[in-house]
């Protein structure tokens, strides 16, 4: 049986995670695996609680539901009350087999313009059936609805552009070298990006923080992020994952539901690109005062998150964990990340 889980663990591992910081330690006793979240491997401002480093524990778990049943076992999960560590039991169990079993590996993120083709009714009806506790799924295809939601996840670039804060966690996460990439180093890799050849220079400059300081002065900012929310409008759909609370382990659930959707679309040969950063930042903003952050921008973070909510129709009491654009690419993603070895410990 160890040597099942590990192979389960060597598929579990591509499940995504924020700038592939793969935040997550095992440990191996009998037929149980414990599986501590390290919320330290993401970044604070764009992790608050932790969250996004339970969303992509939550798609770590789904991927080992998945892959236990291609292995003929069960797998039993039950998080502590934190969900800082998740104890999962296997057991044999039925016949080898899964449907969403090779797009374990297949799944990944393409940020490129899709084409205008819509979505079938059963690839609707499918994502929506999409549920956990306290966790359900919302699909928007209407394509004035789509063109609101970029907009508004936009922001997030503009922000960053504008905040030296943010400039340094995003250019420092950038990867420039294909041999790094390789390795699944933490970050993103800038041919990941889509952006063009040019803009890929460009960025070599305004990494630099009086550079992009400068272009500012010019609006350089406002326009990266009209070119973002363009490329996001090519959408065919948005699909977010909400929840009707938000107790830590109610973000393991929305991880599970955004990777089973994120997979039956890879399923599908459709294409998916996460739109959660602008959700992240509201939430930061909303528990500090940070000086580095304008006025203005605070109050437009605000505003596009309340767009949100209002537009996948959550209720009062009720957040958005996660946003998926969705669509069939023009092309295929220029690279994917690679995986580290799982680490033991």
């Amino acid at each position: 049986m160890r040597e099942i889980i590990q192979k389960i663990v060597q598929e579990a591992i591509w499940a995504p995670s924020g700038d592939n910081s793969q935040p997550w330690t095992f440990r191996l006793e009998g037929s149980d695996l414990f599986i501590t979240a390290n919320p330290e491997k993401d970044h604070p401002i764009l992790n608050v609680d932790g969250r996004g480093t339970l969303i992509a524990t939550g798609a770590l778990l789904e991927n080992i539901a998945i892959a236990a049943q291609e292995f003929c076992c069960r797998a039993s999960m039950v998080p502590t009350e934190n969900a800082a560590v998740i104890r999962v039991s296997f057991a044999e169990d039925g016949e080898p087999g899964h449907p969403l079993y090779r797009a374990i590996r297949d799944r990944h993120t393409n940020r490129g313009p899709y084409v205008h083709a819509p979505l079938q009714a059963d690839e609707i009806a499918a994502l929506s059936e999409i549920r956990e506790k306290h966790c359900r799924t919302v699909v928007v295809t209407d394509a004035a609805l789509v063109s609101a939601i970029s907009e508004a996840a936009s922001i997030m670039e503009e922000t960053a552009l504008r905040t030296r804060k943010l400039h340094s966690l995003f250019f420092k996460s950038l990867i420039w070298s294909s041999v790094a990439a390789s390795k699944g180093e933490p970050g993103l890799y800038i041919k990941a990006t889509e952006l063009p050849p040019p803009i890929q220079l460009l960025f070599k400059l305004i990494r630099h923080w009086p550079i992009m300081r400068a272009l500012n002065t010019v609006g350089f900012s406002k326009l990266a992020a009209k070119s973002n929310a363009a490329v996001y409008a090519t959408s065919a759909a948005c699909v977010a994952t909400i929840l009707d609370r938000v107790e830590p382990v109610d973000f393991i659930y929305a991880g599970r539901c955004m990777q089973r959707a994120w997979l039956e679309l890879t399923n599908r040969d459709l294409s998916a690109q996460p739109l959660a950063g602008l959700l992240y930042l509201a939430e930061y903003l909303s528990r500090t005062s940070d000086p580095d952050i304008p006025a203005d921008l605070r109050e437009r973070v605000f505003a596009s998150r309340h767009t949100l909510l209002n537009i996948f129709g959550a209720g009062t009491n009720e957040s958005i964990a996660m946003i998926l654009r969705v669509g069939k690419a023009k092309r295929p993603a220029t690279a994917r990340a690679r995986r580290r070895p799982p680490r033991f410990v």
